[in-house]
């Protein structure tokens, strides 16, 4: 199965750099790194810096959960995107297709 993990990678000006490391299994190249160009203080001595990190974690967090939602929808084919499927109206997913009598 595929995973998205967010992982660190220490940085010598004492920040860590996050990345995702991508392991699809169905491909020849199984693990893709895709650096975020976000970066957290590696050892936090402020209020302000600690909040900072905080706050940056939580960001690649979810850039990491909409990854695999975006791969899992190119795995499975679904035509509507997550973004798409996020604003539809909820009435929506209630319109039953029509159907062609032949």
């Amino acid at each position: 199965t595929m995973k998205v993990t967010l992982r660190r990678k220490k940085l010598k000006n004492n920040k860590e750099s996050l990345y995702l490391d991508i392991y699809l299994p169905e491909t020849g190249k199984k693990r893709i790194k895709e650096y975020l160009k976000l970066y957290l203080f590696s050892k936090p001595k402020t209020k302000l810096e600690k909040e900072a990190n905080k706050e940056t974690l939580l960001l690649a967090e979810n850039i990491a959960a909409k990854k695999l939602l975006q791969l899992q929808d190119e795995n499975y084919g679904f035509k509507k995107s997550f973004k798409t499927c996020m604003y539809s109206k909820v009435s929506d997913f209630f319109i039953t297709p029509n159907i062609v009598k032949n």
